[in-house]
């Protein structure tokens, strides 16, 4: 029995194989029923998919069907519809092909009965083609189109839901057989690998270690003590001058060796660079995940600037979100070669980032600023880089500035802006300018969005990039969405009042708002005071608010915004900030694209990125607003593709409360907006 003698460590290699071929059966046998469940997953969800459509193709095909009833001169429409139609019928014939092998499904479709959803869809079906090539009275359209109604939003939308649950049924029924089997070979596995740990590994593991532990023993003893003293020396000289997180050189390392180094510039006639890095964005990274996520970020931030210098160049951390780098570039043109350098730096910073389950997607803005005098000193250089660094940011993020000595007017007129900030608040200077939005299928207004403007009394009407920041920035952006909000509000009586069939008004708010306290309660009485219906009032958050998790309190705020009636849109959409699981969790009314690809949909990437949009709204059942439509060619290819409403200097210019009555009179809200647009 010298095979089972755990003594003899010679032959456990023997049981060794044995066991190593037994688990890779187990996880091979696993591994394939992993992919069956995959694809058996990927089938149910197309299936299901395809159900879950017929639906919302049920519902469209209602709606065209109205629209052409109450104007049958729509050659459009009539094509839209009698395409949905035809995609309604061949994605019937594609279930009923699947529920033929379903016993679940098959009774809810009961194929050849007069009955069941495959009679109703094909009768359903039928009844829109008839509607649209039928050629007899008024009578028979109405007929028809009450039948094709009554289908759409009573039988054939329960037949449709009783489908969609069977196929979910199956494939909840399936994929749990699939996951109990791969369960009990995974079981398998681990017992095997338990024995293997007991009878193979355990006693080889004893045998080398009972001839080394003498040796090693005293060895340790006698090297223990001095590694102890040592390194308690390292980490003292290490701490005096470097960073405890990231291990980079801190503000005492950095004030050294940069002196030496402007030091030897003069010397040698380097070009000396020093770069100013601040992280966009990582203040909501530690405010919703928390500090020890945020640790981890700047962690992965200051090895990512190490490995984009060269060994002889200094990284220095000097706050909590930012770095200072100091380069010697050996380059015939310097300035670009900073600039390459900073670049390449951002691009790496902006890369999302997966801790924990978490997407961390960060930014970076730097200023920098070149060592040129014969008497430059480093606090003069730093203060400058600093400035570089501000105008980097104001310009929008995400950018490395070159510092220049116009920037340091530029600071003195932000902070005289900053000072009238107060004043203008209490002058009642804020003012909403009313951009309108179309209703892209009838041409009509169907509300306008308030945009802050500052009426300053020297600089003239002032755009909300002059500003908005600064708010930020002082603290007072609450101040202003509430001006800006009660006066949209007045405005929107005012039209009505003058008998304007204005649907409703939307308004923007702000992060420091939405995770204000009582925000909703401010807002539910400032609109019922008035008495409007709290469905008149749309709130439009940046996509840049939201972050990845349910705890933040503007997550909260949107969730009551929600359920007190108040429409959602998640502004400037695809940015790329918000996380899609948020915006599962989140009771949205609607997107609104981002102006930017917009004006790129001649190109084909980001064609396909607006198509997908459109169709991520369109499955969520939210509506989709496309900003920035200048011209009709936009117009007309995001109607074809189901976008719902529009708003552009096409369509309408913000515009004062006095001026939006003017243009309503020139534009109307039927047939004159149809013409408009050339409809």
């Amino acid at each position: 029995m010298r095979f089972l003698n755990p003594s003899n460590p010679r032959m456990l290699w023997k049981r060794y194989t044995i066991g190593v071929l037994l688990l890779a059966s187990l996880l091979l046998g696993s591994h394939g029923l992993h992919i069956k469940a995959i694809e058996a997953g990927a089938n149910d969800a197309e299936i299901i998919d395809l159900a879950g459509r017929q639906r919302m193709l049920s519902q469209r095909i209602s709606g065209l069907v109205l629209s052409l009833a109450d104007d049958p001169n729509q050659p459009l429409v009539k094509a839209t519809l009698e395409q949905t139609n035809k995609l309604f019928a061949s994605t019937h014939e594609k279930l009923v092909s699947s529920a033929k092998n379903i016993a679940l499904v098959s009774d809810v479709y009961a194929v050849g009965s007069e009955m069941g959803l495959d009679q109703t869809s094909r009768n359903f079906a039928n009844n829109v083609q008839l509607f649209l090539t039928t050629t007899k009275g008024q009578e028979e359209h109405s007929q028809l189109m009450s039948q094709i109604q009554n289908a759409a939003f009573s039988s054939l939308l329960i037949e449709l839901d009783r489908a969609v649950k069977a196929f979910s049924s199956n494939a909840k029924m399936r994929n749990e057989n699939l996951e109990h089997y791969q369960t009990l070979a995974l079981a398998l596995a681990i017992l095997l690998l338990a024995a293997e740990s007991c009878f193979i590994f355990w006693p080889a593991h004893k045998s080398v270690v009972s001839s080394l532990n003498a040796a090693e023993q005293k060895t340790n003893e006698l090297a223990e003590g001095n590694k102890e003293l040592q390194a308690a020396s390292d980490r003292l000289a290490f701490s005096a001058n470097h960073d405890d997180l990231t291990g980079l050189a801190n503000r005492k390392r950095l004030a050294a060796v940069l002196s030496r180094m402007l030091a030897e510039r003069r010397a040698e006639r380097k070009h000396l660079c020093i770069m100013h890095i601040d992280l966009d964005r990582f203040k909501e990274i530690n405010d919703s995940l928390g500090h020890p996520t945020g640790d981890t970020v700047i962690r992965r931030v200051a090895e990512t600037m190490q490995q984009r210098v060269r060994s002889t160049d200094l990284v220095a951390r000097v706050g909590g979100d930012e770095f200072v780098i100091v380069l010697n570039i050996d380059d015939s043109h310097p300035v670009e070669k900073a600039h390459q350098i900073a670049e390449g730096i951002i691009e790496r910073i902006k890369q999302p980032m997966h801790i924990e389950g978490n997407v961390c997607s960060i930014g970076a803005s730097i200023g920098y600023i070149f060592a040129t005098g014969a008497n430059d000193n480093a606090d003069e250089l730093m203060a400058n880089a600093d400035i570089a660094l501000y105008a980097a940011k104001n310009a929008g993020k995400g950018r490395a500035v070159h510092f220049h000595q116009r920037m340091r007017r530029d600071i003195e007129f932000r902070h005289a802006l900053t000072q009238d900030l107060e004043h203008a608040i209490s002058e009642g200077e804020f003012l909403p300018f009313f951009q309108p939005k179309i209703d892209m299928l009838s041409g009509s207004v169907c509300g306008f969005e308030a945009l802050a403007r500052w009426q300053h009394p020297n600089r003239g009407l002032l755009p909300p990039a002059e500003f908005l920041e600064l708010a930020e920035e002082s603290g007072v952006i609450k101040q202003i969405d509430c001006q800006i909000m009660t006066q949209s509000f007045d405005a929107l009586i005012a039209l009505r009042k003058d008998g304007w069939n204005v649907p409703g008004i939307a308004v923007n708010t702000s992060g420091h708002s939405l995770r204000s306290e009582n925000f909703v309660e401010n807002l539910l009485e400032s609109v019922q005071s008035r008495g409007l219906a709290t469905k008149d009032v749309t709130v439009e958050i940046l996509e840049s608010i939201l972050i990845s998790s349910t705890e933040d309190k503007a997550f909260s705020t949107l969730q009551k915004l929600s359920e007190n009636g108040f429409k959602v849109e998640i502004d400037d959409f695809g940015t790329g900030y918000a996380s899609l699981s948020v915006l599962a969790d989140l009771e949205l009314s609607g997107l609104k694209v981002d102006e930017g690809l917009i004006h790129k949909m001649d190109d084909p990437k980001t064609r396909l990125i607006v198509e997908a949009i459109i169709r991520l709204a369109q499955k969520m059942g939210k509506d989709v607003t496309a900003e920035g439509v200048e011209t009709i060619n936009q117009f007309q290819e995001l109607r074809m593709m189901g976008c719902n409403t529009a708003q552009g200097y096409e369509l309408g210019m913000p515009m004062s409360l006095q001026g939006v009555s003017e243009w309503l009179k020139h534009y109307g809200t039927n047939s004159a907006s149809k013409e408009a647009l050339g409809a």
